[in-house]
């Protein structure tokens, strides 16, 4: 399906204003859309209770596999400490109540907005940002990273145009893991031997770039996996190599 959609959709880059897909490639994201459990989802594991006590992908096996009870994931949840699972169920509602505290806004030094603050997605017009990554990527230390469990931004697409950049790999696709040394984790009680993700290091003309995947993180990685995301920003910002 992916192969055909590609084929008959050829979306144009950049997409020019009024473009419209044709029947065949409407019909063709719709398939798409059932087949990723009803469309675009911030995070692919999504069993969090939603919609009729269902979540996505409960909605798509209904009746196949047996998933527990909400009170019982809920109160499993409550037995684990705060950051070492990917995401409370209900933590994204209690977010953006925390988020709209006025006295919050003002601690984060951020412009209160109305409705007319909200922003817009739209297809048109869609610039192409990858000269400006290798033009940064030449200069500066970059990283470039992506959850491995985002369906909105899937990290198979940042990696393929992270490697179409045109640098040459350093140092080939590993595993990074959780490691006191570093200093980032060692108040967090999970072994130094735990995986977060993988990463993959260019050279060439590059002064310092790489591109990483974390493990069941979702489209926002600090929301599902806030251990391994603070992790990789407290190495990215002392200047340490993930791996």
């Amino acid at each position: 399906l992916y192969t055909a959609l590609k084929a008959e959709c050829a979306f144009p880059e950049p997409t020019p204003a009024g473009w419209t897909p044709s029947d065949l490639c409407k019909a063709m994201l719709t398939q798409s859309a059932h087949m990723s459990q009803g469309g675009v989802t911030s995070n692919v594991y999504d069993f969090c209770a939603i919609n009729h006590g269902e979540s996505g992908q409960q909605r798509l096996l209904r009746g196949k596999l047996p998933f527990p009870a909400t009170s019982d994931r809920q109160a499993g949840e409550l037995q684990t400490p705060l950051g070492s699972q990917q995401l409370w169920c209900g933590g994204a509602d209690a977010y953006r109540v925390f988020a709209a505290l006025p006295s919050l806004q003002q601690a984060w030094h951020v412009k209160p907005n109305g409705d007319e603050g909200k922003m817009v997605y739209t297809r048109a017009p869609a610039g192409d940002l990858r000269p400006l990554y290798a033009q940064l990527a030449v200069s500066y230390r970059l990283l470039i990273y992506s959850g491995d469990a985002d369906g909105c931004v899937p990290h198979t697409g940042t990696e393929e145009w992270t490697h179409g950049l045109g640098f040459d790999v350093s140092q080939p696709w590993r595993p990074w893991t959780g490691d006191d040394a570093h200093g980032e984790v060692s108040q967090v009680s999970i072994g130094s031997s735990r995986i977060m993700g993988y990463v993959v290091s260019f050279g060439g003309h590059a002064r310092n770039f790489s591109f990483a995947t974390i493990l069941g993180a979702g489209h926002e990685v600090p929301t599902f996996q806030p251990i391994a995301a603070f992790a990789m920003i407290t190495r990215f910002r002392k200047d340490k190599p993930l791996a």
